[in-house]
């Protein structure tokens, strides 16, 4: 008699947990298909490279799925409603990784990838892919109903991997920047004069000479700019230092900016010498 019911128990426990195997089964197959499809397929977006539209994608939703994994083990009563949510948030994550390195590989073979990056994007795919089947083993043991010491273990797992996929996560985004980035900004930065020429008299007549968009010298609290390699640059339009070429621009200026660091702080890398009064 007990060994019918616990038979009977099997097969009503089966039975219930199918649909949720199923689903997950199905959420597996999508990376794992995306996987072994050729990379160049992810190539292009309108004839311009993918890599950096779905790299910035994993950027943000890795750390979103391991938050909402947090969510959903530390909030049980969230638990039936938004585990669904996460595991396709975490499929999402897969498989923009994959998607990422195959794009990667396209982009390296045109104008070449740092190193450092590349191998960091590998990683990448492999921790995502231990984070999504982990995170489907522990759904699949909370809502088959094991023993809370197997869903724990679980859960403590898929924790595990997603902190490791979210440092290799940031550690693949700051490669990536710092190879493309870390060297132009340094550059953008670096002084137009230096020393005894940022202090050399210039009249407000020599500066009003030089008032066109492509030869843009202004006044500032009694310092002297040459602005113009920064006026396709200013973050609120050319126009509003165009129109600060040629003259003593100090009260509009600082009517928008006093106190401000950043601008302050762009402007000192323009300076060309003190006003001569």
């Amino acid at each position: 008699m007990d060994q019918t019911k616990t038979q009977s128990s099997a097969r009503d426990n089966l039975r219930k947990t199918l649909p949720t195997t199923l689903l997950l089964l199905a959420a597996l197959a999508v990376p794992a298909l995306a996987y072994v499809l050729p990379g160049s397929l992810w190539a292009t977006v309108d004839a311009l490279p993918a890599h950096p539209l779905v790299v910035h994608a994993v950027v943000v939703f890795a750390p979103l799925s391991f938050v909402l994994l947090l969510v959903v083990i530390a909030r049980p009563r969230l638990r039936r409603h938004l585990q669904w949510p996460l595991i396709a948030s975490v499929v999402f994550t897969s498989l923009t990784s994959i998607i990422a390195k195959g794009s990667g590989d396209s982009l390296a073979a045109a104008i070449g990838l740092p190193e450092a990056h590349a191998r960091w994007g590998n990683y990448l795919v492999t921790a995502s892919l231990v984070f999504l089947v982990l995170t489907s083993v522990w759904v699949w043991a909370s809502r088959a109903g094991l023993s809370r010491a197997l869903t724990r273990t679980t859960a403590v797992g898929a924790v595990i991997a997603g902190v490791a996929m979210s440092g290799v996560t940031y550690a693949a985004g700051h490669s990536g920047a710092e190879a493309s980035w870390e060297g132009t900004f340094e550059q953008a930065r670096v002084p137009m004069a230096t020393g005894a020429e940022r202090l050399q008299p210039i009249s407000l007549e020599d500066v009003s000479r030089h008032a066109s968009p492509t030869d843009c010298w202004s006044v500032v609290e009694g310092n002297v700019y040459n602005l113009t390699e920064f006026i396709a640059r200013h973050p609120a339009g050319s126009q509003a230092v165009i129109e600060m070429c040629g003259i003593d621009a100090t009260e509009d200026f600082m009517s928008e900016h006093a106190n401000q660091s950043e601008p302050l702080g762009w402007l000192e890398v323009f300076q060309i010498g003190k006003l001569d009064s």
